[in-house]
């Protein structure tokens, strides 16, 4: 986001507590395949495994009767 350059004592300490928290959940869920995207890209070392879409809404089926 822009809020802390990399040379900042603060950029370092909120990274580091950044990883730590994605360590500990078995499963991370993002609200679209963009998200999921970013989240993969700024965090290499995460695990694809552990990331999944996991949207707040379900799209209407409509009902053929």
């Amino acid at each position: 986001m822009g809020l802390f350059s990399k040379w900042n004592p603060a950029y370092w300490y909120f990274k580091r507590e950044e990883k730590k928290t994605y360590r500990l959940p078995d499963r991370i869920g993002c609200m679209s395949p963009t998200n999921v995207s970013y989240l993969l890209k700024h965090n290499p070392t995460l695990s694809t495994a552990k990331v999944e879409v996991c949207a707040n809404s379900l799209k209407k089926q409509r009902n053929n009767h």
